[in-house]
């Protein structure tokens, strides 16, 4: 629980991330992550590689903690944001649809997660993973199909040809 000290720092010094979800632009917030999210987030990044025998052009392009622009004016920021293309260097939110998503459920956030998920599916990725540490499960959601949940660690293939081990 945030005491009103804590609030006043998250406030001053921009501890918040902002998403803004759909053609509304329903906002919603959250602070930032903390120090074992960003480190089950980075670890995850790190593992995130092109499967060697897949044919094809297509890249295994990463960024975690991007603005990116959604077909349907979405502005989110997901964890992990996976392209098959390169990411161009800007200083503006990226309007482009990941191949996939990895977002790292933080205590207080399954809701808002489950939330993007349904945005990411409709705005076209391909795979949308959520990385929940404190149950040591993911679920896998994926366009026309059910929602599979599974436990942590596991070492997966996306749609776009990229192999990642979700960590625990």
């Amino acid at each position: 629980m945030l005491t009103d000290t804590d609030l006043n720092q998250v406030l001053e010094q921009g501890f918040l991330r902002l998403s803004m979800l759909g053609p509304s632009q329903i906002p919603l917030w959250e602070v930032s992550p903390s120090v074992l999210h960003q480190h089950i987030s980075r670890e995850i990044e790190q593992s995130i590689l092109p499967v060697s025998d897949a044919s094809g052009s297509w890249g295994c392009y990463h960024l975690p903690d991007i603005y990116v622009r959604l077909p349907d004016t979405s502005l989110v920021r997901p964890d992990i944001a996976i392209f098959c293309d390169p990411i161009p260097c800007q200083t503006t939110a990226y309007a482009a649809v990941p191949a996939a998503v990895i977002e790292i459920i933080s205590p207080g956030y399954q809701a808002k997660d489950d939330l993007l998920a349904l945005t990411y599916l409709a705005n076209g990725v391909r795979d949308v993973l959520l990385v929940n540490p404190e149950t040591g499960t993911f679920t896998h959601h994926r366009p026309g199909q059910s929602i599979s949940t599974q436990p942590l660690p596991q070492r997966l293939t996306l749609t776009c040809g990229c192999q990642v081990t979700l960590s625990a």
